[in-house]
């Protein structure tokens, strides 16, 4: 019986040691299919794993780490021949610093980091290599990790850091404040003008779109607000409004804010950047402006020089025309100078259509919208203003002055006919001449009137060149 015991105990243990390599056999082979399940996983994302035994200076690399680091298949590998020898000569000294402090007991035990990698010649490649200690009594004895290629990653980072950069560069060398709002996230970045300009530090400034609209002035809020949602809610990618800006020191600016929505593929608004430039010094120095050119006591108009086309004139030039704005801007202003003196007219319009730049006084007539001839001083300025040639024309109404003029000339010219006239006769054809031409008269005479009989007989008439002279002279009938 007790023989019997024995083997039966025996047998059971034999049993359980035969299930017990089971187990371990089962085990090994899931082990064995997890870690070719994750080997296969590994080398299909292009990832290289390498393990690094510090003592020994011994690195051991798979295929793909190898393959990365430009490491032989049948290279020993090592820390200082292999690894670092690959890298960049720029960036070795970092990777040897960096593989240090992940050894230190005192620190945190990660190793990592983007590094180039030296080619001769050819595009630089970049990968990303992290690992991790295998503590061993305190102390690390292996340093696994991995590596892999970023340099799409790095370049696509580069470029943007270069857009990045080019655009703070923009934004430091524009006097305009520059706007860039996250639409997503609501993250409004401000360039320095904004303190420059309007007195508002950007870091101190809360980065919302919700503080931008807060500092619109009251009155133009609304419209503000409803343009910039209409802008980003439709289809168009560009919005320019006019409005008022608080400055820090309580005043307000008037400024000229344009902005672009980026969007994504699908339409979707992200950003919108804008750029706000202070229209307050050019508006005060156009309404000084307008103030002088509506105030001036002279005719002021500004001329298209291709077209001749009145772009704008002031109160008094109408006046001295005789007619209102709408009736001179936008029409030529050739036509109110008289048909018989188009040939000087049209010398100086080719002159200004030529692009000539000129500062000239002249003495000119103009006929009135009542048919009247008047005449004018014209102090003409023609300058280039960048790539268009600004014309302005200051007309003083000389009428008067040319009238007295004449007049004063008249009398002189009648005294001496008359201190030199031999006979009545010549007296009077030389008064009748002199008359003529001063009243721009078409026929001057004199003449005796009988009163008693109702009937004037001209004795003596002038006949202006070109109109021809009347025949006779008879007695005729006093008008009534």
């Amino acid at each position: 019986l007790e023989a019997r015991a024995a083997l039966a105990r025996r047998e059971a243990r034999l049993a359980r040691q035969r299930q017990a390599l089971e187990a371990s056999a089962s085990t090994t082979v899931r082990l064995g299919e997890s870690a070719l399940l994750m080997r296969l996983a590994v080398e299909a994302t292009g990832i290289g794993i390498w393990d690094y035994d510090p003592v020994a200076d011994h690195l051991d690399c798979d295929a793909a780490a190898r393959r990365l680091l430009g490491i032989g298949a049948a290279q020993p590998a090592s820390l200082a021949r292999s690894f670092l020898r690959t890298i960049h000569a720029d960036d070795r000294a970092r990777a040897a610093a960096d593989l240090r402090a992940s050894l230190d007991p005192a620190g945190d035990g990660r190793f990592g980091g983007d590094y180039r990698l030296a080619r001769d010649g050819g595009a630089a490649r970049w990968v990303a290599i992290c690992g991790r200690p295998v503590l061993a009594g305190g102390r690390a004895n292996r340093i696994v990790g991995s590596v892999r290629d970023v340099t799409a990653r790095k370049a696509a980072a580069l470029a943007s850091e270069a857009v990045r950069e080019r655009y703070r560069l923009i934004a430091r060398a524009t006097s305009d404040a520059i706007r860039d709002w996250d639409l997503v996230a609501d993250a409004v970045t401000w360039n320095e003008a904004l303190q420059t300009a309007y007195g508002w530090d950007p870091a101190g400034a809360a980065a919302t779109g919700a503080w931008w609209l807060a500092q619109v002035h009251p009155a133009d809020r609304d419209r503000v607000e409803a343009a910039l949602v209409a802008a980003i809610r439709g289809g168009g990618d560009a919005w320019s409004l006019e409005y008022r800006f608080l400055r820090a020191d309580a005043r307000h600016a008037e400024v000229l804010d344009r902005g672009y929505v980026i969007r994504a593929p699908e339409g979707t608004p992200l950003r919108m950047v804008g750029a706000m430039l202070d229209l307050t010094e050019r508006n005060r120095v156009a309404a000084d402006f307008r103030a002088i050119f509506e105030g001036a006591n002279v005719g002021i108009v500004q001329i298209d020089p291709h077209t001749l086309e009145a772009l704008s004139v002031n109160a008094k030039l109408c006046a001295i025309w005789g007619a209102p704005a709408a009736a001179i801007v936008g029409r030529s202003v050739a036509r109110w100078t008289p048909p018989e003196d188009a040939t000087e007219r049209d010398a100086l319009h080719r002159r200004l259509a030529a692009g000539e730049v000129m500062r000239e006084t002249l003495e000119k007539r103009y006929r009135r919208a009542d048919g009247r001839i008047i005449w004018g001083r014209v102090n003409l300025v023609s300058q280039a203003l960048g790539d268009r040639l600004q014309i302005t024309a200051m007309i003083e109404d000389i009428t008067l002055e040319r009238t007295t003029e004449a007049r004063h000339r008249a009398l002189i010219a009648l005294g001496d006919a008359l201190r030199d006239a031999s006979g009545r006769s010549e007296a009077i054809a030389a008064a009748a001449a002199i008359l003529g031409a001063t009243l721009g008269a078409m026929r001057a005479g004199y003449g005796d009137v009988d009163v008693a009989a109702g009937l004037f007989r001209v004795e003596s008439a002038w006949t202006a060149p070109g109109i021809r002279q009347a025949k006779t002279l008879s007695p005729g009938p006093l008008p009534p």
